[in-house]
């Protein structure tokens, strides 16, 4: 009996393991995917209130490139994790870096557009390329890869984010 409870335990949270792996996905696939692909730099973090505590749910981005899509102002609002979505938490992002996203309107729950001005990241994406001068880190094409992150020069970014959006 008792190895049957252990049983069911075990393939019980292996599906939570699994549902929230998707968090973990290379950029090459946000962007083949992504409403909007650009260079930002993280103005602040939201705090919000909510369930009877603050928290630091959004951040503000201010667009610097844009090379997908057009966003509808030069400054957005985020969305991040709030415990129960597929999105990176905010705080992983310091005030005052700049980062490649793919970033998407619609409401990953509902599949209807957000507000303006309000995006989120690809769901089930990573966190983006973080900008350091002129190249760009991250996990482009591979997730779960051992050594060093996939570095790209910022000049050749647009060819290989159109390269990426052609495989669709």
């Amino acid at each position: 009996m008792r190895r049957r409870w252990l049983v069911l335990a075990v393939l019980w949270t292996a599906g939570w393991g699994q549902g929230s792996s998707c968090a973990f996905a290379a950029f090459d696939q946000a962007v083949k995917q992504a409403e909007v692909v650009g260079l930002v730099e993280i103005e602040r973090h939201v705090p919000q209130a909510g369930a009877g505590f603050p928290g630091v749910l959004d951040m503000q981005v201010r667009v610097l490139a844009t090379y997908v899509g057009q966003p509808d102002a030069q400054r957005l609002t985020v969305r991040g994790d709030d415990g129960m979505s597929p999105y990176p938490y905010v705080t992983q992002y310091p005030v005052g870096t700049r980062w490649v996203l793919a970033l998407t309107r619609k409401d990953w729950r509902t599949g209807k557009p957000m507000p303006a001005g309000r995006y989120s990241p690809v769901a089930c994406t990573g966190l983006g390329l973080l900008v350091s001068g002129p190249v760009a880190y991250g996990v482009l094409t591979r997730y779960g890869q051992t050594g060093p992150a996939d570095v790209l020069p910022l000049k050749q970014l647009p060819a290989w984010i159109k390269a990426m959006r052609a495989r669709r």
